[in-house]
């Protein structure tokens, strides 16, 4: 669990976290990591580590709750067509590969998902019954977190327009899909 207040120091520690996680991970695997070898990169003393997380995993769960913010503030401004929506996705995230790299480097990208997930920004089928919605949202923002995944594995080759026509022609949607 997160304990990052909204203060310059919170905020900066919890940065400086995540920058060093980062940089460990190039050279260590995630399960080596322990939060004595995490502060000592971070220069930052254990106290302040658990003044603002539980968990190592926390400091990627709250960056990755924040890129979430930040992409839902971008896909505020979409259209309401499915075209859209996935061609705003993958070109906020194809701008904003650094956190997908290290969760993939951490074979943590579920915590994205989980981040993701909160927010109703997700796809679902409008000729849904309401009770398979949460299903079909669940499938939809896993096919799109997968499909970010193998985009990073296959070198990150595609445009975002491409990853949308792969999504598109994949998944069952079409116009009477909705955004919820």
């Amino acid at each position: 669990m997160t304990h990052v207040k909204n203060d310059k120091r919170s905020q900066r520690t919890s940065e400086v976290l995540y920058i060093s996680l980062a940089k460990l991970l190039e050279s260590r695997n995630f399960a080596d990591i322990n939060v004595s070898t995490l502060v000592r990169k971070a220069q930052i003393g254990r106290s302040s580590f658990y003044r603002n997380f539980d968990t190592i995993e926390d400091v990627f769960s709250y960056q990755c709750e924040k890129e979430a913010e930040d992409f839902y503030q971008a896909v505020t401004e979409r259209k309401d067509d499915i075209g859209s929506f996935l061609l705003t996705f993958f070109s906020y995230w194809t701008k904003n590969t650094s956190l997908l790299v290290t969760l993939k480097k951490a074979d943590r990208i579920d915590i994205l998902f989980n981040a993701l997930k909160k927010n109703p920004f997700l796809v679902s089928p409008l000729s849904a019954a309401d009770r398979d919605r949460g299903y079909l949202s669940m499938i939809y923002l896993g096919s799109l977190i997968t499909t970010l995944s193998c985009w990073i594995d296959k070198g990150e080759k595609e445009t975002p327009t491409q990853l949308a026509s792969i999504v598109k022609q994949s998944l069952p949607l079409n116009r009477e899909s909705i955004l919820t």
